[in-house]
């Protein structure tokens, strides 16, 4: 037989339980919106990292697979800056979707990877610019475009591109102080070893 005192505290532990529920379904605006920062703040990272992919694909074509990409790729490093290490492989990957003969998907890809690693090589540490070395193998299948060579030397003037080269093939890219560094074939070797004996 309930007292009336164990009557009073059923009626607390209800009205307990109905305050804590109502304090999620509060907090749940709260929840959507960080989760939209965040999304909002990687997409923009890939807009960021990734200017010449943005432009040899479109704004359309490239806000659809950065919101894909944040959804399904977590950061992986603690700077945002460094945001985007699959994006390459998200982008290569479309030659099995329905949008297969759309676009050259393994050329932007290519792109994208060096964009990547000179996205490494910028933001590596001062005192550890050996971690800004990157040996990108390319993309099988990739065929250079005409216009990405002058998109990428355009849009990264502090970089060095060699006068010859083919994104398909390996490409060293690194950092010397402020300048960034990029070649391929025989000097990849060479820079790898004076990289490899520091």
């Amino acid at each position: 037989m309930f007292t009336p005192q164990d009557t009073d505290l059923q009626a607390e532990y209800a009205a307990s339980l109905q305050h804590f529920a109502q304090s999620i379904i509060e907090q749940q605006p709260a929840a959507a919106i960080y989760s939209n920062n965040t999304l909002g703040i990687h997409v923009q990272s890939l807009k960021a990292n990734f200017a010449v992919t943005h432009q040899l694909l479109g704004e359309t074509i490239f806000m659809a697979l950065t919101q894909v990409y944040s959804q399904h790729y977590p950061a992986t490093h603690w700077d945002i800056n460094l945001y985007g290490n699959q994006f390459a492989d998200l982008i290569a990957s479309q030659i099995n979707s329905a949008q297969a003969t759309s676009l050259p998907w393994l050329s932007v890809a290519s792109i994208t990877s060096i964009e990547y690693g000179i996205v490494c090589a910028y933001y590596a540490d001062d005192d550890h610019q050996q971690t800004g070395y990157q040996q990108l193998i390319g993309i099988p299948g990739a065929k250079f475009l005409n216009k990405a060579h002058k998109l990428l030397a355009d849009h990264y003037p502090y970089c060095d591109f060699p006068s010859h080269w083919l994104p398909d093939q390996a490409i060293a890219i690194w950092r010397e102080g402020i300048k960034i560094k990029l070649y391929q074939h025989s000097k990849i070797n060479q820079k790898a070893e004076v990289i490899n004996g520091q």
